[in-house]
């Protein structure tokens, strides 16, 4: 399950579906589960949905995935001092 979780994030990144979204979905997987599954399975589907979460919010952000703040940006630059290219 783990794998197939690995394999799903670029196919949602690709849709820009977000990984907190994801992330709900799974949550609202293991209820649905521990609903219907004998109690003692309760703690190896809970242990399974914590590992798959853990690697979804790993994969939550990303460098690249937004512009970011123009002033941190600007000040990182050195500032435009003598660059035309800055912002």
């Amino acid at each position: 399950m783990t794998q197939y979780g690995e394999w799903l994030v670029p196919v949602y990144r690709h849709r820009s579906i977000p990984m907190r979204d994801f992330v709900t979905l799974l949550e609202g997987l293991a209820s649905a589960s521990m609903s219907v599954l004998p109690t003692e399975d309760d703690r190896h589907v809970r242990e399974l949905i914590d590992r798959w979460t853990a690697r979804l919010r790993h994969h939550q952000r990303l460098a690249g995935d937004h512009k970011g703040n123009p002033i941190v940006r600007f000040f990182f630059k050195g500032a435009g001092i003598g660059d035309d290219s800055v912002v």
